[in-house]
């Protein structure tokens, strides 16, 4: 009788609701794809249930789900978001895994999921219709150019490599590539940022298409890159996972760099979650429940490394043409780290500002880039 009439009550305060237009959601919890100018969330006072009370339907218990937060289905939705996580990169499984297990829902997110290129999502962050993107060090600058993000979190602890041929004895480390060509995706890409920072660091070598100590040679594709390593076109090839690993695996390379493992790179993110400033001034609470969700997933995934594989799989998150491969880069992520909360993120973000500012790539010294772009989100 108690539960009843809490019940009534709860769906009476939801009732009174119906009236305000701007609110496109409640007891249905319809999906709302058009919420870019009218984003529902608790910071607007809207619903709030009673102890012991439940909206039914707004939370999907994933199948096979063992989840610490236990029923999902007595999570209210407090933000409807999008995130463009589609981009068919094993390093986005975090965001993968904490939509599929419902991660995301225990913390009161509902997601969808979107793709999204460069463009499309600093659009999307700028004005908040992106709660968060993922972006590596590489996106600093744009980030000082204007794009209106920070740096929240660590997604991984790296995933890029710089291979050369297995038979080549003239080449194994950065010293040995003076005067040489190395293939890159893209100028001032994040491979070729990480083959900048590296040269500069361990040999004072410089890069660039037509001078510099070392000479760069851009290739659209990661098999292309590798092909023109094969055929000696150029020396060696700065590549995004899993190109390296796979040349390494089939004995066609061997890895010169690792940026999960190497030198001063060993143990620092890669690659970054960055919120929008609108919605982190807005509700930092929002993001907050985001990053919760995300580490919950990183726990899931250091624990479960060969489960991962099978849900990006599954779910055709990612092409996965060797799947004991990936359970391998998967290992090498640093998820288990990540997932305590307790990595180093303001010491990531201060040392590549500062390798990127002695490179000119960008113009505040480390502890203003820090103090500008970077922000800890309290947990509680």
């Amino acid at each position: 009788m108690f539960r009843q009439a809490l019940l009534i009550q709860a769906k009476q305060l939801v009732k009174l609701q119906l009236n305000r237009a701007s609110y496109e959601r409640v007891l249905g919890c319809r999906s709302r794809r058009g919420y870019m100018n009218s984003r529902m969330t608790t910071r607007r006072g809207f619903l709030f249930l009673l102890a012991g009370t439940m909206i039914a339907g707004c939370s999907r218990v994933p199948e096979g789900s063992d989840s610490a937060g236990g029923d999902l289905s007595a999570a209210a939705v407090k933000y409807s978001v999008q995130i463009p996580d589609l981009s068919g990169s094993l390093c986005a499984a975090p965001l993968w895994v904490a939509k599929q297990r419902g991660y995301f829902e225990e913390e009161g997110v509902e997601v969808e999921e979107v793709s999204a290129d460069v463009d499309t999502q600093k659009t999307g962050l700028n004005n908040g219709t992106f709660p968060v993107g993922m972006g590596d060090f590489s996106t600093f600058e744009s980030m000082e150019s204007g794009v209106q993000t920070t740096v929240v979190d660590a997604v991984n602890l790296g995933c890029i490599k710089v291979v050369a041929r297995s038979d080549d004895d003239s080449v194994s480390s950065a010293a040995d590539l003076k005067g040489k060509t190395v293939a890159v995706n893209k100028i001032g890409g994040t491979p070729y940022q990480v083959l900048a920072l590296w040269l500069q660091r361990e040999a004072n070598l410089s890069i660039g298409t037509g001078d510099g100590d070392v000479k760069v040679s851009v290739y659209d594709d990661g098999n292309l890159e590798l092909q023109a390593l094969k055929d000696g076109t150029v020396d060696a090839a700065a590549v995004w996972d899993p190109y390296g690993p796979k040349a390494e695996k089939d004995g066609s390379a061997k890895v010169i760099l690792d940026n999960s493992k190497s030198g001063d790179f060993s143990g620092r993110a890669c690659c970054f979650l960055v919120a929008s400033n609108k919605v982190l001034q807005e509700d930092e609470g929002e993001i907050a429940a985001i990053i919760r969700a995300i580490h919950k997933a990183d726990k899931w995934i250091s624990d479960n490394p060969e489960k991962t594989v099978e849900l990006v799989a599954k779910n055709k998150y990612a092409t996965i043409d060797d799947e004991d491969l990936a359970v391998e880069m998967i290992k090498a992520y640093g998820y288990g780290e990540l997932s305590t909360g307790g990595h180093d993120v303001k010491g990531d973000v201060r040392y590549y500002a500062d390798l990127l500012n002695g490179l000119g790539m960008i113009k505040s010294s480390p502890d203003d880039f820090v103090s500008k772009y970077y922000k800890s989100v309290s947990l509680d």
